[in-house]
């Protein structure tokens, strides 16, 4: 399946995590617009390898869903990968002010309007594997 369009990625946190950041990256190179919420793991080569080509707002602090007791164990990152994107990285830091959403979400995501980036999901879903 191909990407196009303007999408939200929300990948699986484990070894998988590098084929998920390659297809968005490459989704990216062929006119996509992927917004990634991963862990920031900044010593992994998948992030050396394809964060870096995109624009990178770190979240200050760990996040914490919903009626969840405790926050995530590791620091996060919105990663945006755009299409023809040029120049080095874009780094930022990102407070939390959009705060715990009570009501359900529409149009473009909270953490994408609380990065300062506008990106709306099409509702598709696939795998990192699809081509």
């Amino acid at each position: 399946m191909e990407w196009t369009g303007v999408l939200w990625m929300n990948p699986p946190y484990g070894r998988e995590l590098r084929k998920w950041m390659a297809k968005a990256h490459e989704a990216a190179r062929h006119g996509a617009t992927v917004v990634c919420l991963i862990p920031a793991r900044t010593d992994t080569k998948w992030f050396q390898g394809y964060c870096v080509a995109g624009e990178i707002r770190f979240i200050k602090g760990r996040l914490r869903f919903s009626n969840h007791e405790h926050s995530a164990p590791f620091p996060s990152a919105i990663v945006v990968f755009r299409p023809q994107f040029e120049g080095g990285p874009k780094v930022v830091f990102v407070k939390q002010d959009w705060g715990v959403r009570r009501e359900p979400c529409t149009g473009a995501s909270s953490a994408a309007k609380g990065a300062g980036s506008v990106a709306s999901t099409q509702g598709k879903r696939g795998s990192a594997e699809a081509a």
